[in-house]
């Protein structure tokens, strides 16, 4: 449909591979799987070494079955061939020649009536039709077929129906337990609970069935796993029964691209810094509403401990300005920082950053692939931002970066619930003044006179105090956090386990209903575990050789 009316031969052939694969993938899984083409090109699925990235694409979906690829003359292909050369239904009616209607497939000329209602149903009743429970008789023959070899309840189904019990005596104490609680009835054994409920006995052999028709069915509607145990249990009854339904739902892909990851409980808080400019966040926020000076981003810089921020208008934000403002309004003003955070924006990891951080002996930190919340600080000021100059400012004005200085004076100078002291107070030791408190000084005064050694020893004490009170005060919020949400993972991922990767969220509200919340045919190796980081795993895309750090909040077995 649409676009893939344009595919080649082979691409179309190389889809309908894959729309098979994931139509029969239960059948699939845990078999050797040979594809038939006639298509030489195709052949390069098998190894995944394609220059068609639409194709390569579907060839990474196909990994999971491993699926063997031969070429098969089309002189020889008559089987498949045939079923794309099968005649198409007649467009005239051979009695009397009218044209069909396009809707009910009935000559236009009335030569057959139509009917409606429960006419039509009675009309279009075969005699000698198929019984509609004639797909149900063969599953049942085939439970009562595999009864007695079931090394489970052979011995049990053997005693109900002829009354032996087994000569071991371990074997014979067993049947005696669950003698109460089942019944065998027309060759098929049952299990009865409390409160009358019947439960068939499912053979192994046959338990895939079950879970298909309850699970991949269009009736079954895909539920998950407490839904699908309790709509088998209504019938069904089988040793593990809730074990075998979970990890079907999780070997499910169209479950496990579609279902919510939940997320694990902070596995590891950053710890408080012991210096004003010891850690530096960097990040980025836009694009946003272009102002009449052209400025569409605005780049932020905030000091871990003191929470300060210095927010900086621009048009673009290329590498090269993020290292003059990093120099000559940071470095030079407030000298060395010891670490920067930031995410992995190429603007941050580029040469020209990484020497500026080498010449002045900085750590650079970054955060892990669509999970910003490893920078904190930064991206909390974001919202308290956006919000602050989006109640003061006109988009269609286009002033916002106007704002954007007395925003910051107002934020330095308030109080940080998490500190208990302003930036501004935890910067310069004091508390700053309000406009409205200023005392105006009569003209032709004089200065007092100050012992600038004293004033030095009495700031330097005071921001000694301020700091230790604010890291303490931080410290003891870190730990009640981590008391109230402790650390939990909610995922663990060992060597050569295969993943899925989450998609990044798209803005809010042009997210597709039934988009899928994992990339699509894309799966994905974990090559890494770090020992000290056991939020993070190092994964590359099965049959690929690119490597990414990934936190474990995005992937999902």
């Amino acid at each position: 449909m649409g676009a893939e009316l344009k595919y080649g031969t082979h691409e179309r052939e190389a889809l309908a591979t894959v729309y098979c694969c994931q139509q029969w993938r239960h059948y699939l899984l845990g078999s050797v799987v040979f594809v038939q083409t006639d298509h030489k090109p195709n052949l390069a699925m098998e190894k995944n070494k394609l220059a068609n990235e639409r194709v390569g694409k579907w060839a990474r979906a196909l990994q999971e079955y491993a699926p063997k690829f031969f070429q098969k003359d089309g002189k020889a292909h008559a089987d498949a061939d045939s079923l794309s050369h099968m005649p198409l239904p007649a467009e005239h009616s051979v009695d009397t020649g009218a044209p069909f209607c396009r809707h009910c497939n009935l000559p236009v000329d009335g030569s057959i009536p139509i009917h409606s209602g429960l006419e039509a149903s009675i009309a279009r009743v075969e005699v000698g039709g198929v019984s509609p429970l004639a797909a149900v008789v063969p599953f049942l023959d085939k439970v009562k077929a595999a009864l007695p070899s079931d090394p489970f309840v052979s011995d049990l189904f053997r005693y109900l129906q002829e009354g032996t019990l087994p000569v071991e005596t371990n074997r014979r104490k067993n049947v005696m337990v669950q003698e109460d609680s089942f019944d065998v009835r027309d060759g098929l054994l049952y299990r009865y609970k409390k409160g009358g409920t019947e439960q068939l006995y499912v053979p192994p052999a046959l338990r895939d069935t079950v879970l298909t028709m309850h699970h991949d069915h269009p009736m079954g509607r895909y539920p998950a796993v407490k839904r699908l145990s309790q709509r088998l249990l209504a019938e069904f009854w089988w040793p593990r029964l809730r074990k075998d339904a979970r990890e079907w739902v999780y070997k499910c892909r169209p479950c496990q691209e579609r279902r919510n990851q939940p997320k694990s409980r902070n596995p590891q808080t950053l710890p408080v810094p012991f210096r004003p400019f010891q850690r530096v966040g960097i990040d980025v926020v836009g694009p946003v509403p272009m102002s009449r000076r052209g400025n569409r981003f605005m780049l932020i810089i905030t000091y871990a401990l003191t929470r300060w921020p210095e927010v900086f208008a621009l048009p673009e934000v290329p590498a090269w300005k993020v290292v003059k403002i990093l120099f000559e309004e940071i470095i030079c003003r407030y000298r060395f920082i010891e670490t920067l955070v930031s995410n992995r924006g190429t603007n941050f990891f580029a040469e020209i950053v990484q020497e500026l951080l080498k010449l002045v002996k900085a750590r650079h930190l970054t955060t892990t692939s669509y999970h910003s919340q490893g920078n904190t600080i930064p991206e909390r000021f974001n919202q308290t931002l956006v919000q602050g100059l989006g109640k003061q400012v006109d988009e269609e004005r286009g002033d916002w970066d106007l704002y954007l200085q007395p925003f910051l004076a107002s934020y330095r100078t308030t109080e940080y619930a998490e500190t208990g002291y302003s930036p501004f107070g935890l910067v310069f030791a004091h508390d700053s003044q309000s406009i409205l408190q200023v005392t105006p000084v009569p003209e032709g005064a004089r200065a007092p006179s100050v012992c600038y050694d004293e004033y030095a020893g009495f700031i330097r004490q005071q921001r000694i105090e301020r700091v230790d009170r604010a890291r303490g005060r931080a410290e003891r919020e870190r730990q009640a956090r981590e008391r109230r949400n402790p650390p939990q993972m909610t995922e663990k991922f060992c060597l050569g386990d295969r993943i899925l990767l989450q998609k990044p969220t798209p803005n809010l509200g042009k997210q597709p209903k039934f988009a899928m919340k994992f990339e699509e045919g894309q799966t994905f190796v974990v090559v890494a575990v770090p020992h000290d980081r056991p939020h993070v795993a190092v994964i590359r895309p099965l049959g690929g050789k690119e490597r990414d750090v990934i936190s474990t909040d995005c992937l999902m077995l």
